[in-house]
């Protein structure tokens, strides 16, 4: 059809244009579903209780995008994970997407360390349907637990100081 090589009604580039989704987001500033907005008011809501925040993502770039925003711009503090991502899927043997694979080639930061968390941090009957889809695909999910600074005082203070 030549209408797929066009813009659609509202503006936008079609799929066959772009080569991928055109209902992602164009750069880290444009469209994420979660704000850097959404995420103060997240934290203002939570920290009336010491409340966490689980963030994950199937999407590499998108977990550590929402990480750093939260830590960065928006008072939220990493937990580290009883169970922390030590090693990175090999790019060249995991079964990834493309977008995936041309982040970690671009060098794009890593959802690695004591603040990701490699198991599931929701109870098995809990899980969401795209976390269950991927575990069925074996594709990962990049999952981190965030907490606000009167949540990490309160855990810092709960253990006995050395």
């Amino acid at each position: 059809d030549e209408d797929e090589d066009e813009d659609d009604e509202t503006g936008k580039e079609s799929v066959v244009q772009r080569g991928y989704n055109v209902q992602l987001p164009t750069d880290a500033k444009a469209g994420f579903m979660v704000s850097e907005n959404l995420l103060s008011q997240i934290q203002k809501v939570i920290s009336k209780s010491n409340g966490m925040l689980l963030l994950q993502s199937n999407c590499e770039d998108v977990a550590v995008h929402m990480r750093n925003t939260a830590i960065e711009k928006c008072g939220f503090h990493s937990h580290d994970a009883s169970y922390p991502v030590v090693t990175s899927l090999d790019a060249s043997t995991a079964n990834m997407p493309k977008r995936a694979l041309d982040y970690i080639n671009m060098g794009g930061e890593r959802a690695m360390g004591s603040g990701w968390s490699a198991r599931p941090l929701l109870p098995h009957g809990g899980r969401t349907e795209t976390e269950v889809a991927c575990m069925l695909d074996e594709k990962p999910v990049h999952r981190c637990l965030l907490m606000t600074e009167r949540g990490y005082l309160s855990v810092q203070f709960s253990h006995p100081i050395k």
